[in-house]
């Protein structure tokens, strides 16, 4: 969205990213970031705002701005 990367919407799901390392999308981004995100997009939208001005985000945490290898990174949770 706003320069970074996109994160993956199946991470954080019970059933999980069936891509695994061949996902293109970011899987170190936050639980609640994809929602988030499009939050941000529909109040933008509404008001004709830059994405980032709206809720006062922070820009993007270090890990979701690093290089595309590094975003691939599978995690298995338990619980």
């Amino acid at each position: 969205a706003g320069g970074g990367c996109k994160p993956c919407a199946w991470f954080w799901r019970p059933q999980g990213c069936i891509n695994g390392a061949e996902c293109r999308h970011c899987h170190l981004c936050p639980q609640g970031e994809v929602k988030a995100r499009r939050k941000q997009k529909v109040a933008s939208l509404r008001t004709g705002q830059p994405e980032g001005e709206i809720l006062g985000l922070s820009p993007l945490p270090a890990a979701c701005t690093s290089p595309s290898s590094q975003r691939h990174v599978s995690l298995q949770l338990t619980g």
